[in-house]
């Protein structure tokens, strides 16, 4: 019973540290085209970083510092980070880094 409740754990990290790392990547490319959205209507650097913060947040993310970009063509680049939820691992300080996940994604809005 110990083994089995042991190997469910695991698994349960297991899924999640990757759930983690698959949806960090959609949500970093959704930020980066709301600061896409948010540049080619404003034009200001501060707004489509507001833009990548809101949807970041929404997702329980945050915009890593100085990684936003926008490219002259209004592609936006941005890196956002969050920590995957786990039940061990969180407490293994040697393994500590395995959830602290930070993905880049990149955005064009086509909107005008």
């Amino acid at each position: 019973m110990i083994g089995i409740s042991l190997t469910g754990v695991v698994a349960f990290d297991g899924v999640s540290i990757g759930v983690a790392h698959v949806s960090t990547i959609d949500d970093a490319n959704s930020a980066a085209l709301a600061a896409s959205h948010a540049w080619q209507d404003s034009h200001d650097m501060n707004r489509a970083l507001q833009a990548a913060q809101q949807t970041a947040a929404q997702h329980g993310e945050t915009v890593v510092d100085n990684s936003l970009s926008v490219d002259a063509d209004g592609t936006a680049h941005v890196a956002v980070q969050r920590e995957a939820t786990t039940l061990i691992v969180r407490h293994i300080h040697a393994l500590r880094s395995w959830i602290e996940i930070t993905a880049s994604g990149s955005g064009r809005s086509v909107s005008q």
